[in-house]
């Protein structure tokens, strides 16, 4: 009992050591973040009332497609960006070259998505070549100019949750104002696109005044070396964790009824919110933080990283048993009618944010902070193939439910790897620092 009571005390006392600044800035963007997710739930209550389930899950199956070119464009550089302009903090020439190198990446990746939609247009034109997917695929410049990377990486978290309220309040109020009837289903996405591309003009010009960037087009071989050294976190975090979240709603689509992905996407976009909610602003103020800290001081790395582990953990914990117990009256409230398919996906999701949350705590900002982007690789590569063959095999034939159990096992044993993993090599990096330090005092 003495032991338990002493690992409770030492808990609290890491959590008490995380910075004034840190905290206030993890509350102020909650309650942001909160605000963002709220947008949300209007939203999509207010397009299953007008629109209906079945066309609603129509917009869904095109924005699942869609994220696939989103992902090209982006590249994952909210992670790697983020994590090279914070060891870059205090050198404004080698912040302008970064900026200058990911802007000119983002423009090839954005060629290169686009050719690629225009060859699916025209091989499978029923599916691709219809006016919901053109109005959905033009989110895909908004990506192209929103640069979260150098306001996370800088510092400038809040300025970052702003314009993400900012998106998330314009796309919402242009859906009130012009989805009123189920035939105008074909312009949801419009507004989503055309809000996203407004906020991420103005960011990217925020940016450049705020920071006193100035935009130099790289030489092709200086984009190469960038998409080289990223090219892990794109294929873990980027292309094999799309494959990994969104396959099963894209085989929803392809195989079931359209009512049925529109019920899975309901339910899941609340999971996600409350999730976002609970994470977001916790991770965005702390993997920076955690980047500099480890190529700075080590031994407030390690302080700090066990802060993050607790708010990560205990946040997402209570909320999944929130989530079990209220997920009829949730649904209820935000749709307007208990849908027993939206009920039971809410529930069987209940502690996806829970295992979501460790599994970015040891892997994606505990083994990437760490330069072990290829073990990250290695290890989500084999839960995807797990994932793909069940999903293949199962979705056909039995349909929604094995969706549900294959999400929640895929992060559970992402979780278990990534902590074996993380303790294992950290563990070492610190003894090797620790006898580098004593050879440095000895010399």
């Amino acid at each position: 009992m003495q032991k338990l009571l002493g690992h409770v005390s030492s808990s609290f006392s890491h959590l008490k050591a995380i910075d004034r600044q840190t905290r206030l800035d993890v509350l102020w963007v909650g309650i942001i973040q909160a605000a963002n997710y709220l947008f949300p739930f209007l939203a999509t209550t207010h397009l299953i009332r007008t629109i209906g389930v079945d066309l609603f899950g129509r917009t869904e199956f095109a924005t699942y497609i869609t994220l696939y070119f989103i992902t090209i464009v982006n590249y994952e550089f909210h992670v790697t960006g983020t994590r090279s302009f914070s060891r870059a903090v205090d050198n404004p020439v080698k912040i302008n070259s970064l900026f200058s190198t990911i802007f000119t990446a983002k423009s090839y990746l954005l060629l290169a998505a686009t050719l690629l939609f225009s060859l699916l247009a025209v091989i499978w034109p029923d599916r691709f070549s219809n006016l919901l997917f053109i109005l959905t695929y033009l989110i895909v410049f908004g990506h192209y100019f929103y640069p979260p990377y150098i306001f996370q990486g800088l510092g400038k978290v809040r300025s970052l949750a702003v314009m993400n309220f900012l998106i998330k309040a314009l796309s919402t109020g242009l859906l009130f104002i012009t989805i009123r009837q189920r035939d105008d289903y074909q312009w949801v996405n419009l507004n989503y696109s055309l809000s996203y591309i407004l906020i991420g003009v103005i960011s990217f010009f925020a940016a450049t005044r705020t920071f006193h960037l100035h935009i130099r087009w790289k030489p092709w071989r200086v984009v190469l070396l960038a998409l080289k050294k990223g090219l892990y976190i794109f294929l873990t975090s980027g292309i094999i964790a799309q494959i990994t979240l969104n396959l099963s709603a894209v085989l929803l689509g392809f195989f079931l009824p359209s009512s049925i992905l529109g019920s899975y996407s309901a339910a899941l976009k609340l999971i996600i919110a409350f999730q976002v909610m609970a994470i977001f602003p916790i991770r965005q103020v702390f993997f920076p933080k955690l980047s500099s800290a480890w190529i700075r001081d080590k031994p407030r790395y390690k302080k700090d990283f066990k802060g993050y582990f607790l708010l990560m953990a205990g946040s997402t914990f209570g909320l999944g048993i929130l989530i079990l117990a209220f997920a009829p009256w949730i649904i209820r409230l935000v749709y307007g009618d208990y849908f027993q398919q939206m009920i039971l996906c809410m529930r069987m999701l209940a502690f996806l944010p829970f295992f979501t949350a460790l599994n970015n705590v040891f892997i994606s900002d505990g083994l990437i902070v760490l330069g072990k982007d290829k073990l990250v690789f290695q290890v989500q590569l084999f839960l995807a193939a797990f994932n793909i063959i069940v999903l293949l095999v199962m979705v056909p034939r039995y349909g929604l439910m094995p969706v549900l159990i294959t999400r929640n096992v895929l992060e559970f044993l992402g979780c278990i790897a990534g902590f074996i993993a993380f303790r294992k090599i950290l563990a070492k990096e610190l003894t090797d620092w620790k006898q580098q330090q004593h050879k440095d005092a000895d010399s």
